[in-house]
């Protein structure tokens, strides 16, 4: 594939836009198979120092795909209990009412939520070929390397 060979290009700019599209392509679901995270892998020890941490950083973070849209809406509405509170002395209405059930699902929607124990999803370290060699390269690598403390504390 294309975008596999243009990971190992020389071209340094190249290759980094090649390793955002495969990541952004596996956090969509698109190529979420084996081989995408393997080439990414195989990113981790590239010489361009962009590149490593963008690798490093896809597997480190390969569980946080939650879009955080839903909170930034929960935000501008009004809470149940404000609600009620609000139409209490008011006349009753059927727009009131229906605003009222609305308030009442979303608290619903927002304790389940609250309560709802989270699975991580590790799926790209576990397509990993070899993971333990990958793990040992990364390891001798950090010996070795002179980049910067906060790439190597990666």
């Amino acid at each position: 594939n294309f975008m596999y060979t243009m990971l190992s290009d020389d071209n340094a700019i190249a290759a980094k836009k090649s390793l955002d599209v495969m990541v952004e392509l596996y956090r969509k679901r698109v190529w979420h198979d084996a081989k995408t995270v393997n080439v990414c892998a195989s990113a981790c020890f590239s010489p361009v120092a962009k590149i490593m941490v963008t690798a490093v950083k896809f597997f480190l973070s390969a569980d946080d795909e939650q879009p955080e849209s839903e909170d930034e809406e929960d935000g501008a509405k009004i809470s149940y209990s404000q609600m009620l509170h609000r139409t209490e002395h008011l006349k009753k209405t059927k727009k009131r009412k229906r605003a009222l059930g609305q308030a009442l699902k979303r608290e619903h929607r927002k304790d389940k939520k609250a309560t709802h124990v989270e699975a991580f999803n590790f799926s790209a370290l576990h397509l990993i070929h070899d993971p333990q060699g990958m793990a040992e390269k990364l390891f001798d690598m950090l010996r070795t390397t002179s980049e910067r403390f906060e790439v190597r504390l990666m």
